[in-house]
């Protein structure tokens, strides 16, 4: 019989899956860095540092980011980016639990795409985890929402 007593999965250390993954999003934060260094006009490039951002934890300069994509966009092109870039931020804010700034980034998103089905589940995720806050804050987007989703 196998004695696995002593033995750990995680290699002694209780967090070694988040170090990985911080570390794996440092590297990403920083390659997107020096991408950003050199084209500095290409909003993917800080689309996808800012994910690495709020993956991190870095809640802040991940909407800076997200902003900075979003200004970007805005001048070359419309249409699924924007609304990607408007997910992100409704995603980063709903992680800051700021879910009225978050439901408007969602909403945002719809209107550009109402077929972006990541913006519509996202905005059902954050009204199902503070419905009562929701709905006793912004009753106006909530209705708005469950309006939207019966006309389509």
């Amino acid at each position: 019989m196998l004695n696995l007593t002593g033995c750990s999965l995680d290699f002694g250390r209780k967090n070694y899956l988040t170090e990985k993954r911080n570390n794996i999003n440092l590297e990403i934060i920083k390659n997107f860095s020096k991408a950003i260094s050199k084209d500095p006009n290409n909003s993917i490039f800080y689309l996808e540092r800012g994910r690495a951002k709020s993956e991190y934890g870095d809640f802040k300069g991940a909407i800076k980011d997200f902003n900075e994509a979003l200004r970007l966009v805005r001048s070359t092109a419309k249409g699924t980016r924007t609304a990607n870039i408007y997910v992100e931020l409704g995603i980063t804010y709903q992680l800051l639990e700021q879910h009225k700034n978050a439901i408007n980034f969602f909403s945002e998103a719809i209107n550009i795409d109402s077929k972006l089905t990541t913006a519509f589940s996202s905005i059902t995720r954050c009204c199902a985890f503070k419905m009562l806050y929701v709905v006793a804050s912004d009753s106006e987007t909530i209705s708005y929402f469950f309006k939207f989703r019966a006309d389509k």
